[in-house]
């Protein structure tokens, strides 16, 4: 499933100081909202709903068409624990073109992969 950023919560229902992963050249970084929206400004946002079916690698197909610019996770575990990262051991960024390339902890952990443009 993907959501573009007009379906997105407005950004003053997203608290300023909450800081959120991203991996950019191959580095992760932590970005507050202001700074996420200034680096996507006018760019496309997706965002794919994930269950990771078992510990380790899965790979999530999305439809950007490009390298993104940068991608997060974001964990909604409901009394899972767990999380996911990039898995960088077949490809650089952990990302392509086509794919993002996931690590998960655990069998079931669930989140959102946000792919940004």
């Amino acid at each position: 499933m993907s959501i573009k950023i007009s379906q997105l919560p407005s950004a003053i229902s997203i608290i300023e100081e909450a800081v959120f992963p991203i991996v950019q050249n191959e580095t992760t970084e932590k970005a507050t909202i202001g700074q996420l929206l200034e680096f996507i400004s006018g760019a496309p946002i997706l965002v794919y709903q994930v269950t990771a079916p078992s510990a380790g690698s899965f790979t999530v197909a999305h439809t950007l068409g490009a390298v993104p610019k940068a991608v997060s996770f974001t964990m909604s575990n409901a009394g899972v624990l767990g999380q996911f990262w990039l898995d960088t051991s077949l490809v650089t960024l952990g990302y392509d073109a086509n794919n993002v390339y996931g690590i998960s902890s655990d069998d079931g952990v669930t989140g959102q992969i946000i792919v940004f443009g």
